[in-house]
């Protein structure tokens, strides 16, 4: 898969082209972009996902510490498992986020991506302040001149999947209904210091969600070596809140270690 960092280097090829942030790429988002490789193997274009870096809601919301619940490495892993040709990273700017969604249409969707189909949501909206909705996509695309995939909303437990679902099911300790809607246990990038025998505390995150107070069956991945650690993931804290990771048989270092966290269980009972 190709990565794109920016709109200044894209060639100019006919794409099917999967927009949104895509955000812990759940099975909500799934059919999106399955709909867009799928299309442009039909077609023999390239498919593509679009998506803004840092996303959206990092920067519109300047007073809350937004949380992710995939890191940008994360993501480009699993779409290139979903075998998308290129993931397109538009960076935020002040300018992206006052174009007019009919601006982003033509000026970047047609004529630097060369769009010839779009794959969105059912509750896509792009554009300043989210103006654009699939109806004026689809206004767009008949006067342009390319498709548009619009999928309608996944729904578990009569509710709509979506990544605000999923990451208040992950605070609140929920990480098998996250799993379920994630559709694969949820993981998060860390960096380790150990503190004791078999006994870490996270040092470092970059803006993750993480459960609530609990202990958690967990497995550590540690690629370095290649090797896999059974652990119990602790949290605790009155005003803040601090994790700790108990893993079993991991070798005792000083150096700070980094790796992947995946989720087993929903909390312990003590």
């Amino acid at each position: 898969m190709q990565i794109y960092h920016g709109l200044a280097d894209l060639p100019k090829v006919k794409r099917v082209i999967a927009l949104g942030n895509f955000d812990g790429i759940h099975i909500g988002h799934r059919p999106i972009i399955e709909a867009a490789v799928r299309r442009a193997s039909e077609k023999s274009y390239r498919s593509a996902v679009l998506m803004f870096d840092p996303h959206p809601m990092q920067v519109l919301q300047k007073n809350s510490e937004f949380q992710l619940l995939t890191t940008p490495k994360q993501r480009a892993g699993i779409l290139k498992k979903m075998n998308v040709d290129e993931l397109i990273r538009v960076p935020f700017t002040k300018k992206m986020q006052q174009m007019q969604p009919e601006a982003f249409v033509e000026q970047v969707l047609i004529s630097i991506c060369d769009a010839a189909c779009i794959s969105v949501g059912y509750d896509y909206s792009f554009g300043c302040c989210g103006r654009g909705k699939t109806e004026l996509l689809q206004s767009l695309g008949n006067s342009n001149g390319f498709e548009l995939i619009i999928q309608p909303s996944v729904d578990y437990l009569q509710q709509p999947v979506s990544s605000t679902r999923i990451r208040s099911a992950v605070t609140s300790g929920e990480l098998k209904l996250a799993a379920v809607l994630l559709g694969r246990s949820y993981e998060a990038d860390i960096c380790l210091e150990l503190t004791g025998q078999e006994v870490g505390m996270l040092i470092n995150f970059s803006k993750t969600v993480f459960p609530e107070e609990g202990r958690y069956e967990i497995s550590f991945y540690r690629p370095e070596t290649k090797l896999t650690y059974p652990g119990i993931f602790y949290v605790f804290g009155e005003q803040s809140l601090k994790y700790c990771l108990q893993l079993v048989g991991f070798p005792q270092e000083s150096s700070k270690i980094f790796g992947r966290l995946t989720f087993l269980s929903d909390s312990l009972s003590e």
